[in-house]
């Protein structure tokens, strides 16, 4: 049967050439690689795994480090300004954002902004020193300033080792002079009153007046705030509103110091409870306020062991002067509250620093703070 056959059968040679020339293709499309394979540019180890840090051309990228909280760009943690300030970081320059002198480079916080063009308004600053010597009673001595001078401060120290004597008037006794009474069970006590005295621009004094009343069962502190109409703070001071004296009654606080921001000067009592005082205490705690900045405030502290005496002292950075100071006490197990009155000194030490000396007759270690209030010389 004769019927239709195609070129390629009836001539080889043409078959042939198709053949070849399709090769090319069919052996493409069974190939195990992509038409368009990425170039492995990986070293390979001896199991063939692809070396990830890739080759000499490609190190590996490292992590990336922790940012810089002081230099974030945001103002975060404890800082007063934006990375700076706060103890951590740098101190923040004129015109930032501040709590404390030390939170600013030049060591100086005005109403909350670092300020270094401030006058304080204190000038020619001397410390006047006299001594008074008492027996198993009630003594007292004001220290007078040189004429021109008001007091922006003072303070006391007593030179008996007997525990008993204790100081329980601590303040300016007017614009121009500091008292110290001190009482004591014991013969011949010997207590150096210091006033610290200078030419002031603004002065002026207050003070705040408070109640103790004991309580059932334990001793107890509170705390008398009391702060300036105008100007900063300098100094703080402590004693009894009424003339009334009680042996079992001890009106020197466990802490005169400025605190907060602004500065708020306080003085802290303690009344022992009611099975040994059964009446109220009238107190009022002073401050003295003389200085055009606030104060930069310098704290040490001296851990004091059971039956030993112990002091601190604190100084002013470099640059700056002292014009008052202050003490805080504490016991390492604060819940005894044992008696805490034998304050042995609070005053100033040598040309920039503030001493406080503590006699430690509780039951417990305690730690005795020495505070310095510093402005810098204009």
């Amino acid at each position: 049967m004769l019927g239709f056959r195609p070129f390629y059968e009836s001539y080889p040679l043409p078959r042939l050439i198709l053949v070849l020339a399709a090769l090319p293709l069919l052996l493409s499309g069974c190939s195990d690689d992509p038409v368009d394979p990425i170039p492995d540019t990986g070293r390979r180890d001896a199991g063939g795994t692809p070396d990830v840090g890739g080759g000499t051309d490609a190190p590996a990228t490292p992590d990336t480090p922790p940012a810089d909280p002081c230099a974030d760009g945001v103002q975060n943690n404890r800082e007063t300004d934006v990375d700076c300030g706060g103890g951590e970081c740098a101190p923040c320059a004129e015109g930032q954002g501040c709590f404390v002198g030390t939170d600013c480079a030049m060591g100086r916080c005005d109403e909350g902004t670092c300020n270094a063009l401030v006058d304080p308004g204190i000038r020619n600053i001397e410390v006047v020193m006299d001594t008074m010597t008492g027996a198993r009673s009630t003594h007292c001595l004001t220290v007078e300033c040189p004429a021109g001078k008001q007091v922006i401060g003072g303070g006391f120290e007593s030179e008996t080792g007997t525990p008993e004597a204790h100081d329980d008037v601590n303040q300016p006794a007017s614009d121009t002079a500091w008292r110290v009474c001190s009482q004591s069970f014991a013969d011949d006590v010997i207590t150096n009153v210091y006033a610290v005295c200078a030419e002031v621009d603004d002065y002026s004094r207050a003070g705040m007046d408070a109640v103790i009343s004991p309580r059932d069962g334990a001793a107890h502190r509170e705390a008398v705030d009391v702060g300036c109409e105008s100007g900063h703070p300098t100094a703080v001071g402590w004693g009894p509103l009424t003339g009334r004296r009680d042996d079992q009654i001890r009106y020197t606080p466990f802490a005169a110091e400025l605190v907060g921001s602004p500065l708020m000067p306080r003085a802290v009592y303690q009344l022992w409870p009611s099975e040994i005082v059964r009446f109220d205490a009238e107190v009022r705690a002073h401050v003295v306020c003389a200085s055009a900045v606030a104060p930069t405030v310098v704290r040490e502290t001296a851990r004091v062991d059971l039956g030993a005496i112990g002091c601190a002292i604190a100084r002013c950075p470099a640059g700056q002067v002292r014009v008052g100071g202050g003490h805080r006490v504490v016991e390492t197990d604060d819940s005894n509250y044992a008696d805490m009155h034998r304050l042995k000194a609070s005053r100033p030490e040598g040309a920039d620093g503030w001493l406080a000396c503590f006699h430690n007759n509780t039951v417990n270690e305690a730690d005795v703070t020495a505070m310095v209030h510093c402005v810098e010389t204009p």
